[in-house]
């Protein structure tokens, strides 16, 4: 390989990230402003907890429901790893990933759908937000934002609100 082949591989190694990265971060700062422009609208501010209507909601959305300081009992069941990994990557792909064409309604109601209970929404929301640093209900409202998407968010917050808080073992 001679001296231009070699600039012209590594000067794409180089810019393809750059370019990646340069995409996620326009694309982040598109979604951050169009969050902080909804949370400027309301009274108050506050977190985003707070605009959720239903405090069941609010509840299954907390990332630290899934620890337990408000749960009555004692001994109740938590999702597995690779569940929680599952349903997080589920709706972060069909939301961000793939071609970057729209947002697949279907996937994220279904990984809503088989979910068993509100602790299992709190650990998914737990590990959302560590793994992305996004929340994940500002998320998928943010993803879901016009065009009718609004009949799929009451879809998904009337299957959370209908789920039962815990599950006993």
């Amino acid at each position: 390989m001679n001296r231009k082949g070699k600039i012209a591989l590594f000067g794409g190694l180089v810019a393809i990230p750059i370019t990646i990265y340069t995409i996620s971060y326009f694309n982040r700062r598109i979604r951050y402003s169009k969050l902080s422009k909804i949370i400027g609208d309301f009274t108050g501010g506050g977190t985003i907890l707070e605009l959720i209507d239903n405090p069941e909601t609010a509840q299954a959305f907390n990332v630290d429901y899934h620890k337990g300081g408000t749960i009555a009992v004692g001994n109740y069941l938590k999702s597995s790893t690779n569940e929680v990994m599952r349903w997080r990557d589920d709706i972060y792909n069909a939301s961000h990933g793939g071609t970057g064409i729209g947002t697949n309604e279907t996937k994220i109601e279904g990984a809503f759908r088989s979910m068993p209970d509100k602790v299992s929404v709190s650990q998914v929301a737990d590990s959302y937000y560590k793994r992305y640093s996004l929340d994940l209900y500002a998320d998928i409202i943010n993803e879901l934002d016009g065009y009718g998407d609004d009949k799929v968010v009451a879809r998904i917050s009337s299957r959370v609100n209908s789920m039962p808080n815990y599950t006993t073992y």
